[in-house]
């Protein structure tokens, strides 16, 4: 569990996964990815668009792919509460965590269909 923003930056700096890193600038990207998540979800919320869905889906997929297994802690920790049931229902149809306590069977069934 991530206990503050402090706490956050190292855990994300520790499991970063990007051999071909040349600068700082390339992390500080991946991190925004973050902030690009908790936007197109509210966006999502407003209206329901399937093209935003997909691009959260994206960005999820991304981060899983540059922080590797600390990706859901740190994804828990950055978003929204007004996201957070959007989040861990997408973390779940992607098994990438197994908690179906907090997944809204509804947006599952869409994206099921997507």
């Amino acid at each position: 569990m991530i206990h503050n923003d402090q706490h956050f930056l190292l855990c994300a700096f520790k499991a970063y996964d990007n051999p071909r890193m040349i600068s700082t600038t390339e992390f500080d990207a991946d991190l925004k990815r973050f902030g690009y998540l908790n936007s197109m979800l509210l966006k999502y919320s407003k209206d329901r668009d399937g093209i935003k869905l997909r691009i959260c889906i994206n960005h999820i997929v991304i981060i899983s792919n540059c922080f590797c297994e600390r990706a859901v802690d740190l994804i828990r920790y950055k978003t929204l509460e007004e996201n957070r049931i959007l989040t861990e229902t997408i973390m779940y149809f992607l098994k990438m965590t197994a908690d179906k306590n907090s997944v809204d069977f509804d947006l599952l069934n869409t994206l099921e269909q997507l």
